[in-house]
């Protein structure tokens, strides 16, 4: 991939990683209201889906740091890589969820 293309797909991913980690600092403080029934903290679904929320402001902040410190040592498959870290933390959640609705 060339230089231009990945420091520009970094650079939307970055801005949108942003947005990201600002807008889920509010479910972040909402997360502990996830244990408030009886026996959910035994629940590894539960678990799981509150680690996800948690970890996901951080995540976005590790992957825009490792993006474009890859940028910088002109590691282009690197910094596309580090780019697609959070969506980790949504498949994660997003498999975690089906199972605590039904």
């Amino acid at each position: 991939m060339a230089f231009p293309v990945a420091k520009r797909a970094t650079l939307i991913a970055s801005t949108v990683w942003t947005a990201v980690a600002v807008l889920s600092i509010e479910p972040v403080m909402m997360t502990p209201r996830l244990f408030e029934t009886p026996g959910a903290s035994d629940s590894a679904i539960v678990v799981t889906l509150a680690l996800s929320v948690v970890t996901l402001p951080i995540v976005c902040a590790l992957s825009i740091v490792l993006s474009w410190s890859a940028l910088y040592i002109r590691s282009h498959e690197l910094a596309i890589a580090g780019t697609l870290l959070p969506i980790a933390n949504f498949l994660f959640a997003s498999l975690s969820l089906p199972a605590i609705l039904f």
